[in-house]
């Protein structure tokens, strides 16, 4: 069974300029057809996208340099980020939020810029 990491080799040899693209599609077909019947879900996402990468260059619907460029992000290893989520309630952050997007309160006055400025628009008016 071919891994994600037989497909990035492949991959990354493409993008070198050590194999040609019809090479590529070659030597691939055969890594890629056995990745998406394997059971490991990296390599048979990673074999889907590649597959139709080599797809769409070969129906000429991308150029070659877009082709190399798309298969060079995908012959990365991919990266997992954790992002840290807050335990206060989504309610009090969305409010807090809202209210950031507007000046803070004057520390003269005790009012919002905003306030002041709409209320001597309304005492144009």
């Amino acid at each position: 069974m071919a891994s994600a990491q037989d497909i990035r080799k492949l991959v990354l040899r493409y993008v070198s300029g050590e194999i040609s693209a019809s090479d590529f599609a070659n030597h691939s077909a055969p890594i890629l057809k056995a990745a998406i019947k394997s059971h490991e879900t990296s390599a048979k996402k990673l074999a889907l996208a590649v597959h139709a990468q080599v797809a769409h260059y070969f129906n000429g619907l991308v150029l070659e340099g877009e082709f190399r460029s798309n298969l060079k992000l995908m012959s990365q290893e991919p990266v997992n980020v954790m992002i840290g989520v807050s335990s206060i309630n989504l309610s009090v952050n969305r409010y807090q939020v809202i209210e950031t997007a507007f000046p803070a309160p004057s520390a003269f006055s005790g009012t919002s810029h905003a306030r002041e400025f709409w209320s001597a628009q309304t005492a144009r008016a």
